[in-house]
């Protein structure tokens, strides 16, 4: 699936670079495989995705399913793009003429270099995604997609901490429950009320149920499940978890 999912990303690159070459955009898919109990997330860019489990030992700690593409984030990515002939990565500048901001590529002045399209970038843009697999937990999740709007502005614990506590109200079965788009909804609300930004502001919830079997394990055997499962993930870190680049007011956070 990782190669599909890397042939696909590819041949959209293509079809943005034709329909129109100045623009671009930052993708991120998770498949759900039901039967084999995975979620596979493919992204390139910076809209990230997690995962949050219904219950855990870790509390409001998610665990990462994408991969951050900015290059002030990711120093693999600062690497590739410092080797290209011709770029030079360096701030852009304010209305003073004073750098300001992330570091960003140049020319083009992307400060997130994989994505699709932006063919005016060439080389610096890569349109290969990071792909992830993980077992869905057998007490059920909710995987979360937002763009970097709402992460600038909120942090992952606080957003799963949003998701947890709206599925302790959630009522009907999964295709019934109504409160999907209404904790999306308040995802990105909690992140706007945060910085008083708008830009970028998107999120999708999927909810995805526990298994069968869990629901009929005594507390015993519920408990050794759930804990298999968190052993074999990697829960997100406190460096990760790191405070907002904007605070109230939309002011930048340098620290």
């Amino acid at each position: 699936i990782h190669a599909a999912c890397t042939e696909a990303f590819g041949e959209l690159h293509e079809r943005c670079l034709k329909a129109n070459p100045l623009s671009g955009s930052t993708v991120t898919v998770c498949l759900v495989n039901a039967t084999r109990r995975e979620v596979t997330c493919a992204n390139v860019g910076d809209t990230f995705a997690i995962l949050v489990p219904n219950m855990s030992e870790f509390g409001d700690k998610p665990v990462t399913l994408s991969t951050s593409h900015r290059m002030m984030d990711n120093p693999e990515e600062m690497e590739r793009v410092k080797g290209l002939a011709g770029v030079e990565v360096k701030q852009g500048t304010n209305a003073l003429g004073k750098p300001f901001g992330d570091l960003r590529a140049w020319p083009g002045g992307l400060a997130v270099v994989r994505g699709v399209g932006d063919g005016d970038c060439g080389a610096v843009v890569s349109c290969v995604p990071s792909c992830k697999t993980v077992q869905l937990p057998p007490m059920g999740c909710s995987v979360v997609l937002a763009s970097d709007g709402v992460w600038d502005s909120l942090r992952y614990s606080a957003a799963a901490s949003i998701i947890r506590k709206a599925c302790l109200k959630k009522k009907g079965t999964p295709a019934t429950w109504p409160g999907v788009l209404a904790t999306a909804k308040e995802v990105v609300g909690a992140a706007i009320s945060k910085a008083g930004l708008m830009d970028d502001t998107t999120a999708t919830v999927l909810y995805c149920p526990s298994m069968p079997e869990f629901e009929e394990m005594d507390m015993d055997s519920s408990k050794h499940a759930k804990d298999l499962w968190e052993g074999s993930v990697e829960f997100m870190d406190d460096e990760t978890d790191k405070a907002p680049k904007y605070g109230a007011g939309g002011i930048i956070n340098e620290s």
